[in-house]
């Protein structure tokens, strides 16, 4: 394991051949494809009554969130995902006391060739803090999320750039992207997986679908992000919730609540941190940061991070969208007149977040934004923060 953390810190991805040993595949294969059957007919349904198929059918890349279609009959695929060589390798890679699932999917060969995709980082600067700012805290403190693809069949769709998780583009990278971002980049190597191996990657670098074809394809996608570790992850949301595993077994429903808890633990610290800073209390926000992000180097990345929440309490407080519960009860925890205070002392630091005009940088998600792409606010850090309180309402 130590030579896989070298592996996945100086390249940014690290494969690990038969994650899944021959004489699982086929197994695994019926599993998974009785879940694709069930997506489409889910789908089927839903044009049925609609009188056209749903986009989520043409997609490039269509996927099968594994946590709508499970049942009993199929529990392997939810299983595999909490097994010592996914969820246990993931937790040593990040060496983090504990793990837990961000995201179980398939994703599958569209119905008809849709070519490549685009390059990109899984980075969108609205949502998150700046890229040199999400490099810096984990090379500082190790990673705390990680993504799998582990092909059911022989798969060298995905492309990546070694190296580039731990820094922003080159200028030839943007000449490139800028002209067309959907063709082999200058130090990109295909990442050729037989069936049954992982690749296991930091999806800071830039990483490209090479080819969404008619071809079958079959590849679980995971996500894992750890809880205890040193740093506060820039993926840190579920994107399932506890009503399907009444579906399972009682032992993977308890793995389960433990991982809701984990995460309502997390939250907690969160709400107590915004707590602190509407009271304007110094001390008590600083120690509850530290909690959050107990690395004292790249905290600044975590306050951002929290900044974002913090732009979308109001929008939270009116969701019901599964997935969204624990973010949700951040919202509830305070009246419209507390989030709109919370608000205003984070005032400051998103203005400093933001660029002159929307503008966009090649490589990462979505279109043009009013925010920094790349470099956190230059002369701000956790004091400025706190001393802009004075200033706000």
């Amino acid at each position: 394991m130590p030579d896989l953390r070298s592996e996945l810190a100086e390249q940014g991805y690290v494969i690990i051949r038969r994650t899944i040993p021959p004489e699982r595949l086929d197994g695994l294969r019926e599993t998974f494809e009785v879940l694709v059957g069930r997506q489409f007919d889910r789908w089927r349904r839903e044009r049925d009554a609609a009188g056209q198929w749903p986009d989520s059918y043409f997609a490039r890349q269509p996927r099968v969130l594994i946590q709508r279609v499970v049942d009993a009959s199929t529990a392997e695929a939810v299983e595999f995902c909490l097994e010592k060589g996914t969820l246990g390798v993931s937790r040593r890679l990040m060496q983090a006391p504990h793990a837990a699932p961000t995201l179980m999917s398939l994703m599958c060969n569209p119905s008809e060739d849709h070519g490549p995709d685009r390059w990109h980082r899984d980075i969108r600067p609205a949502a998150l803090a700046p890229l040199a700012g999400l490099q810096h805290d984990a090379r500082a403190n190790g990673p705390a999320y990680v993504q799998w693809n582990i092909p059911l069949y022989d798969d060298a769709v995905l492309w990546v750039v070694p190296g580039s998780h731990w820094r922003v583009n080159t200028d030839e990278e943007n000449r490139v992207l800028g002209r067309n971002p959907s063709l082999p980049l200058p130090g990109g190597i295909p990442v050729e997986l037989n069936a049954g191996d992982a690749v296991v990657y930091l999806n800071t670098m830039l990483h490209w679908g090479s080819d969404y074809s008619a071809k079958l394809r079959r590849t679980i996608h995971l996500g894992y992000r750890a809880f205890g570790a040193a740093i506060y992850p820039h993926a840190h949301a579920f994107n399932w919730d506890l009503g399907f595993t009444s579906r399972l077994s009682a032992d993977t429903r308890r793995q389960f609540e433990s991982f809701f808890e984990l995460h309502a633990k997390e939250r907690r610290v969160i709400e107590a941190a915004l707590r602190a800073a509407l009271e304007r209390d110094a001390d008590e926000f600083q120690r509850q940061l530290a909690i959050l992000h107990p690395g004292a180097e790249g905290r600044m990345v975590a306050l951002v991070l929290l900044s974002k929440l913090v732009r979308r309490l109001p929008q939270l407080a009116e969701t019901d969208a599964p997935g969204f519960e624990l973010r949700k009860d951040i919202a509830d925890a305070f009246s419209a007149g507390e989030i709109e205070s919370i608000g205003c002392r984070f005032a400051a630091l998103d203005a400093a977040l933001r660029a002159p005009a929307d503008h966009f940088v090649p490589g990462f998600q979505d279109g043009p934004a009013g925010y920094a792409f790349e470099n956190m606010p230059a002369g701000f850090g956790v004091d400025e923060f706190i001393g802009s309180w004075s200033v706000s309402a």
